[in-house]
């Protein structure tokens, strides 16, 4: 019995060697530091798994961590993670090098389901590709700005209108403030992006889009998808029919300049309208799944600290608030959007540090030449690159002393060149260029509308009485701003000599940009 014990201790104390030696990725003296992990070979993918982009606020608070990039190895790959901003741009200026392209494709494949010449269609040039996944980038700027993102923009806010005033008689009722934030917004949004012939108009398709959301991490392992990740497979699925149903009654003549040009662009292409809809089910995840976790988090992160709700509150109304009289002689209070976006410094602040501190993205590339950055550190072809917002958003040269404190007049002064700047690059929470969020200022024009209106219009009041600690949703990985992974219950009441006075929005009148701090 004894001799069997040896043996197969023997025999694992082989295998574990083996699988050491030529499964871990060979490292190189001039590469960035290695991290070093609790268990050879899967510490660092075990952490991944566990915590998901929380692995990172983790990580951070080790002291050993190196400074300004480290290297950790993931089973047989390779992972660069930058965490100071003085690399910033040198990885910006070397784009050539270090790509998001094939980072997009990955998640064609895993994310949307498209195989064989659907994804050879959308992937680079290099790899003998349409490079339709660059193309549609490019344009999606172009259709999220302007007039387009204006006519998006006010479309969003007439649905949102309508969310506001349903709150106005829910007679002191609890709400799901979370629940709340997510159906207002995915109404509001899909409306604004798909418009007339809307595929998620229906509570049943849109409780199945949160379905495929929040369970993406069960598809991310990519192993027989249809039985190993059963809910979001089936929900993706079903998604993708809704698509297919607005394509064929011609859905997209009629939805906003983005989602047409998505279709053109593909279209004449040559893709499949089945691929389409599939990349259309992934433009969801883009639209919804951090507006409504960062409108929940703005608002609670207000209302939780009485003097910045005070000093908000009497921003919001000297500055955007516009009184007349109605055609039946009532009193109509006008909140004017593009006030909001143009004279309410403290609120974009406000928004913006709630970014800060609450995002877990890391911004991610892939090395697709060995490169030597700074002269000083190698990059080998084939690795991966990320720029963790946990890190960066948070290190001291670039925020102060007290960067991990809740403090939003930290944004006032970045008019100032120098600060601006620096600060700039140290703020990930859009992505670094050139490939930020494209549809920042689209997610901005409808947190900071909907706030305002509860600002000035309701009192919001936690059941409990008290804004509790709330634990965070770490398995939910297309969110890069974690929401809540339990109920929070508060009641909204109008204001005292509100309930009796007509409230809208007026909806933006010029280019709806938001001077916003970006990377």
């Amino acid at each position: 019995m004894g001799a069997q014990v040896w043996l197969i201790v023997a025999a694992f104390g082989t295998l574990y060697h083996f699988l050491l030696r030529y499964l871990s990725p060979k490292y190189d003296p001039r590469e960035p530091k290695l991290l070093p992990q609790s268990i050879p070979l899967v510490g660092h993918v075990i952490g991944m798994v566990r915590h998901g982009l929380g692995y990172y606020t983790t990580l951070r608070k080790c002291r050993d961590v190196p400074s300004p990039i480290f290297s950790m190895s993931m089973l047989n790959k390779k992972l660069y993670v930058v965490t100071s901003a003085a690399l910033v741009s040198t990885i910006q200026r070397s784009a050539k090098f270090i790509s998001f392209e094939p980072f997009l494709n990955e998640v064609a494949d895993w994310l949307a389901g498209i195989k064989g010449d659907g994804l050879k269609l959308l992937q680079e040039p290099i790899k003998g590709g349409g490079s339709l996944s660059s193309a549609m980038v490019h344009a999606m700027a172009t259709a999220i700005s302007g007039t387009s993102l204006d006519k998006m923009n006010n479309t969003m806010i007439s649905f949102l209108q309508v969310s506001m005033e349903e709150l106005s008689t829910a007679a002191e009722d609890p709400i799901d403030l979370y629940a709340w934030c997510r159906d207002a917004m995915t109404t509001a949004s899909s409306e604004a992006v798909w418009g007339a012939k809307n595929p998620l108009r229906s509570k049943e398709v849109q409780d199945t889009f949160w379905d495929y959301e929040t369970n993406l991490l069960m598809l991310y392992i990519n192993i027989l998808p249809q039985f190993t990740a059963q809910k979001p497979f089936k929900a993706r699925e079903k998604l993708v029919k809704e698509f297919l149903k607005f394509y064929e009654a011609d859905g997209q003549w009629e939805a906003s300049e983005l989602s047409l040009v998505r279709w053109k662009i593909q279209h004449e292409a040559g893709a499949t309208v089945e691929n389409i809809a599939r990349m259309e089910v992934t433009l969801c995840v883009g639209v919804l799944s951090n507006t409504v976790p960062t409108l929940f988090w703005t608002t609670f992160e207000i209302f939780s600290r009485p003097e910045l709700l005070l000093n908000l509150r009497q921003e919001v109304w000297d500055n955007a608030v516009h009184v007349s009289v109605g055609p039946e002689g009532n009193t109509v209070h006008t909140l004017d959007v593009t006030d909001i976006r143009n004279k309410c410094t403290l609120l974009l602040a406000t928004f913006q540090e709630v970014l800060r501190l609450r995002s877990s993205s890391a911004t991610i590339r892939t090395v697709l030449e060995d490169i030597e950055i700074n002269n000083q550190y190698l990059l080998k072809k084939g690795s991966m690159l990320q720029l963790p917002s946990p890190f960066l958003n948070l290190e001291e040269s670039t925020w102060g002393t007290d960067s991990a404190n809740f403090n939003p007049y930290r944004f006032i002064d970045c008019d100032k060149e120098k600060v601006g700047r620096l600060r700039s690059k140290g703020y990930m929470s859009w992505g670094t260029s050139p490939h930020m969020c494209p549809g920042r200022h689209f997610a901005s024009g409808e947190i900071l509308p909907a706030v305002a209106m509860f600002l000035v219009r309701y009192d919001i009041t936690p059941v409990e009485g008290t804004w509790r600690h709330l634990s965070i949703n770490r398995e939910v990985i297309a969110a890069s701003i974690p929401p809540p992974k339990e109920k929070f219950l508060v009641k909204f009441s109008e204001r005292n000599g509100q309930d009796a006075l007509k409230w809208e929005f007026r909806p933006s009148a010029e280019h709806g940009r938001l001077k916003l701090v970006t990377g």
